[in-house]
């Protein structure tokens, strides 16, 4: 199987096949990019609940095993159940055809392998511990990525590459000039909108420095300025500002022709 392949085929899963949430995409990225990262991307694999709960931010045990069963119910993962207190849950990635469709005739026999492999690459990584398995490492060349942009790195300095709600937390909530507001419904909106192809983070950075440049132009009080909450639910960065001319006064001040000076502009 090959990742990038992989990883082109699960997105247009998403478009073609079937919407998914946020927890249940971060889930199926995250094993993912674990089974690439192990070298076990067509064989089956054990992980913890608790390190992909930390991984991919879902919070409750009820939470993974929603995201997990819907992506089993796709056809996207082979899952065996592990055993309280003695083994963990066993994973594999099924490959997918490039439209996105899940290659059947290829699940119905890797359910038999499934748990034979598990066993196998468990003896194999005896003593590593989870992280050090999983640790990222993506070598992406010209050849695997001729027309994509490598993605942002992760601030551990690991090599890692940041996932969106990671690059959303680091790079695009900082950027807002009012944070206030549900961060998680802020996160989720952003999320989905750059995996449905509606905006990138360039574009959303950008249409934020618009923003800020216009509040400056304008003079806006912190009163009057969108918060974060509201601007990333609302898909702000559809948004457009005029950030040549200010606008008109129409307060009281101006109807009686009084002039006021504000942080240098006079209206």
């Amino acid at each position: 199987m090959n990742y990038f392949n992989q990883r082109r085929a699960f997105r247009q899963f998403k478009v073609a096949v079937k919407k998914l949430t946020v927890n249940q995409a971060s889930l199926y990225r995250e094993l993912l990019d674990y089974a690439n990262d192990s070298g076990l991307l067509d064989a089956s694999f054990r992980l913890q609940n608790d390190y992909l709960k930390s991984l991919t931010g879902i919070k409750s045990d009820d939470g993974l095993s929603t995201a997990r069963n819907v992506l089993v119910q796709q056809g996207l993962l082979m899952y065996v159940k592990g055993k309280k207190n003695e083994d963990s849950p066993i994973y594999q990635i099924v490959p997918l055809n490039p439209d996105g469709r899940p290659l059947s005739e290829k699940r119905n026999s890797l359910r038999e392998k499934t748990e034979q492999n598990a066993e196998q690459n468990t003896e194999q990584n005896a003593g590593k511990p989870a992280e050090q398995n999983a640790e990222r490492f993506f070598s992406i060349t010209e050849n695997d990525l001729s027309n994509t942009k490598t993605p942002p790195k992760s601030p551990k300095g690991d090599g890692s590459v940041l996932s969106l709600p990671e690059e959303f937390a680091t790079d695009v909530w900082p950027a807002y000039p009012k944070k206030q507001g549900n961060y998680a419904k802020s996160q989720e909106a952003y999320v989905q909108a750059v995996e449905s192809g509606e905006t990138t983070k360039d574009q959303v950075l950008a249409k934020i420095a618009e923003y800020k440049a216009y509040i400056k132009l304008n003079n806006k009080q912190e009163g009057f300025v969108t918060t974060a909450g509201n601007w990333f639910t609302g898909h702000g960065w559809r948004n457009e500002y005029d950030t040549k001319n200010p606008e008109k006064r129409t307060d009281e001040t101006q109807q009686n022709g009084r002039q006021e000076s504000y942080g240098g502009l006079e209206f």
